[in-house]
């Protein structure tokens, strides 16, 4: 499930999501689902290319509590940064919500951006330089081998746990109140 804002640049990892298609013949066995609002563009190249139009669907807005349903029913979860302006220092609340659901978290970024940082250290996913096509496919070939083989991460790690509003209210408490 990738959930699309407007100003991001979809373009790059959808190239390589297609390519990796064709290159295994993956059409019948995965999906990409876009929740959101998604540019004129990119319905109209989706909507023109054959491949891009079995393997790609667009759904409609729906509420935060139907957003995180769809989540829970996801292999994986897709974030673009590409195309935000300052996105090496972007962190969307979206990204710690896709950390807290424990699934992998694969996408592109500015290399060396914050958000790619905290995917790393919580090992939640890894996001890509959007002309990183090699980069790319190999972790959707990584993405695919777990989920096909049944060992699909669905967990959260430790370092997670530290961006957890509970354990951010404790830390900043301590700060605040004196001993």
């Amino acid at each position: 499930v990738g959930i699309v804002h407007p100003a991001c640049d979809m373009m790059p990892f959808l190239k390589a999501f297609k390519d990796w298609v064709e290159e295994h013949s993956f059409a019948d066995q995965v999906e990409l689902i876009f929740t959101g609002i998604v540019n004129t563009e990119l319905q109209n190249l989706i909507r023109q290319d054959s491949l891009l139009n079995k393997i790609v669907r667009i759904e409609k807005p729906v509420s935060h509590d139907q957003l995180i349903e769809r989540y829970a029913e996801s292999s994986a979860l897709l974030l673009i940064l590409t195309g935000y302006q300052d996105a090496e220092g972007f962190l969307p609340g979206k990204m710690f919500e896709y950390i807290a659901t424990g699934l992998p978290v694969i996408g592109t970024a500015p290399e060396n951006s914050d958000a790619q940082s905290v995917l790393i250290q919580t090992g939640a996913g890894f996001l890509y330089r959007a002309d990183d096509m090699a980069g790319i496919k190999i972790a959707l070939d990584k993405l695919f081998s777990d989920w096909k083989s049944g060992i699909q991460k669905a967990m959260i790690t430790e370092s997670a746990r530290t961006y957890e509003r509970k354990h951010i209210a404790q830390e900043l408490a301590k700060i605040l109140m004196p001993h």
